[in-house]
């Protein structure tokens, strides 16, 4: 049976940079046999969350008539879901976080529904790296969430990419958008040990500064976990 995965775009630009990462995605996931599906989240109507734990009463349903009603029936059967977004304000976009902000309520079910699910994170900035940009802080946050819902992150691909298309002019970071795609049920069925820090036996050499990879380790969310983010700033402090 196919896996599926959700991917949403989350730039107030239809064709911006984070996009064009997650079309390339997409493709890879496609030419893997996976079924994609792509949806554009500006220009959808979704509100914030009024914070009303009516979804605690009601089994996880929001009392909210927006496109979250459509997105709710696709978060629980994706497979995988995946967020392209750029980093506005050291974070991640306001389309992002207010879409991910209403998964509340999905929380309210019994079992939590996103348990278990793969996430990866396409990130596009316009600063000269991923700590400067305030990217990492966006990282970060994702993989705490991941952590919480008990979900599995696979990686996280990021751009500096300033003015929209400049990853058309990125050949080698628009290959590791693909293979991030192509690899995403692959790449976290290896076990921890077979790694050494940033290195993935799926691509047998070091990777690129673009594409960060996980491996498969169990993490509870009251447990401290070393995530990625907290490596990278570590390598960063060692300079």
């Amino acid at each position: 049976m196919s896996k599926s995965i959700l991917i949403l775009k989350a730039s107030p630009r239809e064709r911006g940079n984070s996009a064009l990462l997650a079309s390339q995605a997409a493709e890879g996931a496609r030419q893997a046999g996976a079924v994609v599906e792509s949806i554009y989240l500006h220009s959808l109507d979704i509100r914030p969350c009024d914070a009303c734990d009516l979804c605690r009463e009601n089994d996880g349903e929001c009392v909210i008539q927006d496109d979250m009603q459509i997105l709710y029936p696709k978060l629980r059967a994706a497979n995988a879901i995946l967020i392209a977004t750029p980093v506005y304000w050291f974070t991640l976009s306001a389309q992002a976080k207010l879409f991910i902000d209403r998964w509340y309520a999905l929380l309210g079910e019994k079992p939590n529904p996103l348990r278990g699910k793969r996430f990866a994170l396409l990130l596009s900035y316009g600063d000269s790296d991923l700590q400067t940009s305030g990217g990492i802080h966006a990282l970060h946050t994702f993989e705490h969430m991941v952590t919480y819902l008990r979900g599995e992150m696979v990686g996280c691909v990021h751009a500096s990419a300033d003015n929209p298309g400049d990853v058309l002019n990125q050949p080698a970071l628009l290959d590791e958008a693909f293979r991030l795609g192509h690899f995403f049920f692959e790449c976290c069925s290896v076990h921890r040990e077979e790694h050494t820090l940033g290195h993935c036996p799926i691509y047998h050499h070091h990777l690129c500064p673009g594409l960060l990879l996980y491996w498969r380790v169990e993490r509870t969310y009251r447990r401290p976990v070393e995530t990625l983010a907290s490596r990278l700033l570590l390598a960063r402090s060692h300079l």
